[in-house]
């Protein structure tokens, strides 16, 4: 993802044809004072899971929140049909959101 502007991101990953899969790791950049309030919503198309995980990642040492204020462990596996919102909330903490 790129600081530059908010965005919407329409993700999934797919089976691997072959015995080899690979992970596709979103991650979150780095947060600072300007970006307070900057977001994302990430919609998951589709997550092969398996060997081919889709799974959110934090760039750096920031810290991940849920809606009650609790870390996260990264890296956050995501699940197909769901959306989640990620807000800088300060300069060096992100919050995510679990919106359906």
């Amino acid at each position: 993802l790129s600081i530059t502007s908010d965005h919407t991101l329409w993700a999934e990953t797919v089976a691997p044809s072959g015995p080899a899969g690979s992970a596709l790791a979103i991650s979150i950049p780095a947060a600072s004072d300007p970006n307070i309030g900057h977001e994302y919503q990430l919609i998951i198309k589709a997550n092969a899971g398996g060997a081919s995980p889709m799974t959110i990642a934090m760039t750096g040492s920031d810290v991940l929140l849920n809606e009650t204020g609790a870390t996260l462990s990264t890296p956050i596996a995501t699940v197909t049909g769901k959306i989640y919102k990620i807000l800088c909330v300060t300069a060096t903490q992100w919050m995510l959101q679990t919106l359906n």
